[in-house]
């Protein structure tokens, strides 16, 4: 019985060797197959890309008509556009169905040379373990992409808090003598603004149309106000080229208006 069970191992074993080769062919075909029609398909979708134009004008041609009216010829561009998705889904079931069959081979053909050795585990018992490992490994992949985008949001928090504190500490203060009737600035130099570029009163309302909020704001409305225009207008989000004139305007409107109300 043990040279019956050790012959019959022995040959399972080289049965799965030899399975074992024509999956690892068959994949490694499959992934080249779709890297070349990945390669077409990308010219396709250029030549899409660079304007229907271009691509109409390809298909008046002799050829392209002649591809356009020919069945088999179309069928094959149809091919070409489909074959990576369909090939991407049949690569996947074909390196589940690789390591199930060749593992769930490998440990019969070893249980039955080695019975003290090798315990016995049945074919379920496989696709639940790599069921299993495939569910570990996608939460693995959101908890990582979820830890991601909290380490981005806590670095923009503390940009946008360093930009509030630099801003106060920057800020220009302004006060109006007896009088005169004249504003003063407050933070380096004192000037007197006396025309209409110097006129708080205008900035005021020009801060107010920048911030996009009306008169008698307070300060939890303007802060609100001030975060959303900034985060829209910060250079390393908005690669608009006037995105860093429009967020030093935005900084500066939310300075004053901090001092002025």
């Amino acid at each position: 019985m043990n040279i019956i069970n050790k012959t019959l191992g022995k040959t399972i074993y080289l049965f799965a060797k030899i399975l074992e080769g024509m999956f690892t062919v068959t994949i490694r075909l499959l992934e080249t197959l779709v890297l070349i029609t990945k390669g077409i398909s990308s010219g396709l979708l250029l030549l899409l890309s660079m304007g229907g134009c271009l691509f109409l004008l390809i298909f008046a041609i002799p050829l392209g008509i002649r591809i356009l009216t020919d069945p088999y010829a179309l069928g094959i561009l149809l091919f070409l556009m489909l074959f990576p998705f369909l090939a991407g889904r049949l690569l996947v079931h074909l390196k589940k169905q690789k390591f199930l069959i060749t593992a769930f081979l490998f440990n019969l053909s070893k249980h039955l040379i080695h019975p003290e050795a090798y315990a016995y585990k049945s074919f379920a018992s496989y696709k639940k373990a790599y069921d299993q490992a495939q569910e570990d490994y996608r939460r693995e992949q959101e908890r990582r992409y979820h830890e991601q985008q909290q380490q981005k949001q806590r670095a923009w928090n503390e940009q946008f808090y360093q930009w509030q504190s630099q801003g106060a500490r920057g800020s220009r203060y302004y006060y109006r003598t007896g009088s005169s009737g004249q504003w003063h600035r407050q933070g380096g130099q004192h000037q007197s603004f006396g025309g209409p570029q110097g006129n708080p009163r205008q900035k005021y309302k020009e801060s107010l149309d920048i911030l996009e909020v009306s008169e008698g704001v307070d300060e939890k409305e303007l802060k609100m106000a001030y975060r959303k225009k900034a985060k829209k207008y910060h250079p390393d989000i908005n690669k608009d080229p006037n995105a860093t004139k429009k967020f030093q305007e935005i900084n500066d409107a939310y300075k004053f208006l901090s001092e002025y109300s």
